[in-house]
């Protein structure tokens, strides 16, 4: 109920701004307002959502609203929607996939042992000794699991279909999508293999004409680019 109200008085701030690059993003991975601790379905951030949507609406039908589905904005979750009856919706999603190589070294994610894991697969370059990766006994089955696929869910042409997935659903119903997130923490990963799955996912993006936000650093401390991010982003040397 307060959510609803306070996008209700956004929505009315905003009513008289002529600012196109104003976007309304209704609640950014909504597990995160459950604490993590609970699945929540479709159906039920559905009728929330909807229920912000229709008092955003009620007071401004000129900005943007952006939604992102459940799953931490889940490219399968989206896929299985039907978009809602509004016309000014960007639908975003958010990529992390291969999981085990993108959150490798991240403690909120149970990983914080884990290291040096390639992108993309090569059997020249894995291992059939998973302490060579710092897997552990301590870490949940499912990253288990994610590592012994990783020859099939770590290749360029796994990510490439999962994003298209995206996309393919952004066809069928006529709607855009946009990935607000997506990134490799760095703190484990090597240098090579960020980036080579960034001129990957980003090459991906630019041929289905999907626009991207980028997470997770790509600054040094002096707060420059990093000189391998800037070939791999596309951006212009300064």
């Amino acid at each position: 109920d307060q959510a609803v109200a306070l996008w209700r008085l956004v929505a009315q701030h905003f009513a008289s701004s002529d600012r196109d690059d104003l976007y309304f993003e209704l609640l950014n991975e909504p597990e995160l307002s459950t604490g993590a601790t609970s699945a929540l379905t479709p159906s039920r951030w559905t009728r929330v959502a909807q229920r912000m949507i229709d008092a955003i609406r009620a007071e401004n039908t000129k900005h943007t609203i952006i939604f992102g589905d459940v799953n931490w904005y889940g490219i399968d979750e989206l896929a299985k929607r039907t978009p809602f009856e509004d016309d000014n919706i960007v639908y975003a999603f958010h990529t992390y996939e291969p999981f085990i190589f993108t959150h490798q070294g991240a403690d909120w994610a149970n990983m914080a042992s884990t290291r040096d894991v390639p992108f993309p697969y090569t059997p020249e370059r894995w291992s059939e000794y998973a302490s060579d990766f710092g897997l552990t006994s301590a870490q949940p089955s499912w990253i288990w699991s994610q590592f012994q696929n990783y020859h099939i869910n770590g290749t360029e042409e796994a990510v490439y279909n999962h994003i298209a997935r995206a996309k393919q659903w952004s066809v069928e119903h006529q709607v855009p999508v946009i990935c607000n997130e997506f990134g490799v923490f760095e703190r484990r990963s090597q240098l090579e293999d960020r980036v080579a799955y960034y001129k990957h996912v980003i090459a991906t993006f630019r041929e289905l004409e999907i626009p991207w936000q980028l997470w997770f650093m790509v600054m040094d401390d002096e707060g420059t680019v990093i000189p391998e991010y800037v070939e791999a982003f596309g951006l212009e040397p300064l």
